[in-house]
């Protein structure tokens, strides 16, 4: 089966520190990991830390149980707010939806 995936794509201002910006996408990644391993829907591949955005990749076997682990999560989140999810039901290059937050 193809590897399905949710992947995170966020923005944060320049108002924080960039410590505090670190500090924060790894405790997000840390939370969304639990919740992927507590619900057994796939695992939590990294995170892409650039200067105003950041990048969050999970994978699993089935997409939407993935992304129904991680999307309250999310929504909750402030360092995720403004930010959107693509939600990928294969390989690169399959079908996707995109969630905005």
């Amino acid at each position: 089966m193809a590897e399905h995936a949710v992947l995170f794509y966020g923005r944060f201002g320049g108002t924080s520190g960039r410590d505090d910006v670190v500090r924060s996408v790894l405790g997000l990644a840390a939370e969304l990991t639990q919740s992927i391993v507590k619900e057994n829907t796939g695992e939590m591949d990294g995170y892409d830390l650039g200067d105003n955005e950041f990048i969050l990749y999970m994978y699993g076997p089935d997409a939407e149980t993935l992304w129904a682990s991680t999307e309250s999560i999310l929504r909750r989140t402030k360092i995720a707010r403004g930010g959107h999810a693509i939600i990928r039901y294969g390989e690169p290059g399959a079908n996707e939806r995109k969630v905005q937050l």
